[in-house]
């Protein structure tokens, strides 16, 4: 079975003759387009979609999908993950990593501190941040859901280095900064 990478999620439906707002977490946003077609997961099945065309519009994707030629039709699609073949990704410089190989990653500083494991990541427009599910209880917490830990993914100064083989990120970050 061919790997598949998570690009986006559809969001609310757009005017009435099928178009859907995409949430891409590609860099750039239209990038998601560049693959077709697309693997759907909702919340109860699985199956597979070709885009037929896409615009963007007040810098929002929308996207038209074969066989949705309705806003009622489309809307079934809305929350549904969107997903790509690994195939189908450009190879990146050496140094760049895609989001989707970043998470499930251990987080440890370089005074050995286990953060936890990255569950997520987004970006806050200055530099992506990883998100941090403890795997370990601190001191000051009673629960291990009750803080996640965000570190900022800026490469050299707070990453120093990523090992995808071992699934581990080194950081130069402090214990409760």
């Amino acid at each position: 079975m061919t790997e598949k990478v998570l690009v986006g999620s559809f969001g609310a439906t757009h005017g009435f003759k099928g178009g859907i707002r995409i949430h891409s977490y590609t860099e750039v946003a239209s990038d998601i387009f560049k693959s077709n077609p697309w693997h759907i997961v909702s919340s109860n099945q699985s199956f597979t979609v070709q885009v037929i065309s896409w615009k963007n519009h007040f810098n929002k994707q929308i996207a038209f999908i074969d066989g949705y030629s309705s806003d009622s039709q489309v809307k079934l699609l809305t929350n549904s993950k969107i997903y790509i073949c690994r195939s189908n990704l450009a190879d990146l410089a050496a140094g760049s990593y895609y989001w989707s190989d970043l998470v499930g990653c251990l987080v440890i500083n370089k005074s050995g501190y286990n953060f936890g494991t990255v569950v997520e990541l987004f970006n806050n427009k200055a530099h992506d941040v990883l998100v941090i599910k403890p795997e370990f209880l601190r001191k000051d917490q009673t629960t291990k859901d009750e803080q996640e830990v965000l570190i900022p993914f800026v490469q050299d100064s707070i990453v120093t280095k990523v090992d995808l083989d071992a699934k581990i990120i080194n950081v130069d970050w402090e214990v409760g900064f």
